[in-house]
């Protein structure tokens, strides 16, 4: 009679936690938060509204409004993307 093999049961993944579509967060590397983020789950990157940007060397200085306050944060610079805009115009 023929034996038959039986494969190891994948463990199943962690249950999902569930979040609305605004959520408070943190950026403690620049001392912002909590503020109130959107969630988009179909979403590769995210996006901070940033006033004033301007890039000296390997540093971006920018100013983030939040509530009222605004935060001048200076960070390394990680990269250069262009973004569109809701009405379809590229920024970089």
């Amino acid at each position: 009679m023929p034996r038959l093999r039986l494969r190891p049961r994948k463990p199943s993944p962690p249950p999902a936690e569930i979040i609305g579509w605004r959520e408070r967060v943190r950026l403690p590397k620049i001392g912002i938060g909590p503020i109130v983020a959107k969630i988009d789950t179909g979403a590769r990157s995210a996006a901070l509204h940033a006033k004033n940007i301007r890039v000296a060397g390997h540093t971006v200085h920018f100013r983030v409004p939040v509530g009222g306050r605004v935060h001048h944060c200076e960070l390394r610079l990680a990269g250069r993307r262009h973004v569109k805009s809701s009405s379809g115009h590229r920024e970089q």
